[in-house]
């Protein structure tokens, strides 16, 4: 059994290994590209590996991402690792520790994290010395019902029930009664600023950013317009809004497609809004207006998950539903005693799901 450092000449084998095991992948030219155009692998001094593989006989049989990206605390640069796409053979299943061995031994690495860990993951990520983000509701998904009348289609396969056009509309009807407010109350919110609709980031995002990050205290990610641009290379039908005055950005809001195509639900997620300063009234105006951009664009709901208290308390000044999901999705660790102390810190987190891999699910 051998372990080295992965390649691009690997993908079909990787591919081959996450097809069995039902595990998405990207097209080979997405791929590649993901990790040549990752802006810290550009630009970096360091070789940062793109992961490992697990190899018999000359076929891969396990593999293990790794995501390097650029943080920031307090100004400092914090280097933070994301293990990716964890897959091995069921055969050497044994041998899997390995690969999660090197992913942690990386000298160059000042935080490793997980964000789409099952079971396994998570105990594993635990056994060496892992602690869950530390905020209380990271978990609890927020969201708000844009087509009552799909979103009660997908319920009725999600609870497998008999397709039945009578009890379709009397239970779209009783909603619509008891969840009147809530279904209607963002319809007459009146924003204060005008938003501008983005496909990608120009020089502006770059002008914002250098701003936010001079007056920032808390551990985020780098989110230049080369950082977020490589985001959205690979988010599904995303877009953008922006407040600006005097022509400088103040705030925007990230959003993608998030379907749940078994359930032929059409969902599209918050990944991300920063305002200068938490500003309430450009938080309200963004979350405002990503739903009212999701219902022009035709999604059933629209969620917000993965992010801290004071963003997810603008999101539900808008009477929103909420859910818990059960595996718990972000675990960190840090071989620097300080930095583990500063991270157990809930108010130092400003998590978004472009933290991680979560958003190439």
């Amino acid at each position: 059994m051998q372990l080295r450092i992965a390649t691009y000449f690997d993908y079909n084998q990787i591919k081959k290994i996450h097809e069995k095991n039902n595990i998405k992948i990207l097209e080979e030219h997405e791929w590649v590209n993901f990790w040549k155009q990752n802006p810290l692998i550009k630009e970096a001094e360091n070789e940062y590996p793109i992961g490992w593989v697990l190899v018999e006989n000359n076929n891969i049989v396990g593999y293990l991402g790794n995501i390097v990206k650029e943080f920031l605390y307090q100004k400092k640069i914090i280097i933070l690792a994301c293990s990716h796409g964890w897959v091995v053979e069921n055969k050497y299943k044994l041998e899997s520790l390995s690969l999660i061995d090197v992913f942690f031994s990386q000298k160059n690495i000042d935080v490793f994290i997980t964000t789409t860990p099952n079971k396994t993951a998570e105990n594993i990520f635990l056994r060496y010395g892992a602690k869950k983000i530390p905020l209380k509701k990271y978990n609890e998904n927020l969201f708000q019902i844009l087509n009552i009348d799909k979103f009660v289609d997908s319920l009725i396969i999600y609870k497998k029930i008999p397709s039945n056009k009578i009890l379709k509309y009397f239970t779209v009807n009783f909603l619509k009664i008891i969840f009147y407010n809530k279904l209607n109350y963002w319809k007459d919110f009146i924003p204060k600023s005008k938003l501008t609709v983005h496909e990608n980031c120009d020089i502006s995002f770059d002008v914002f950013w250098s701003k936010y990050k001079s007056l920032n205290m808390k551990f985020v990610q780098h989110k230049s317009s080369s950082w977020l641009n490589w985001y959205i290379n690979y988010l599904k039908d995303s877009f953008l809004l922006t407040i600006s005055e005097n022509n400088q950005i103040k705030g925007y809001a990230l959003c993608c497609t998030r379907n749940n195509d078994h359930y032929g639900l059409k969902r599209v997620s918050i990944i991300d809004i920063v305002t200068i300063e938490n500003n309430r009234e450009i938080y309200l105006s963004l979350v405002h207006g990503c739903i009212k951009e999701s219902q022009k664009r035709g999604y059933h709901i629209i969620d917000m998950i993965g992010t801290n208290n004071t963003k997810k308390k603008m999101f539900s000044n808008f009477k929103t539903f909420k859910r818990n999901i059960s595996n718990f999705l972000y675990y960190y660790y840090s071989n620097d005693p300080e930095l583990m102390k500063t991270l157990h810190d809930d108010k130092v987190w400003d998590p978004t799901l472009l933290d991680g891999d979560s958003f190439l699910t």
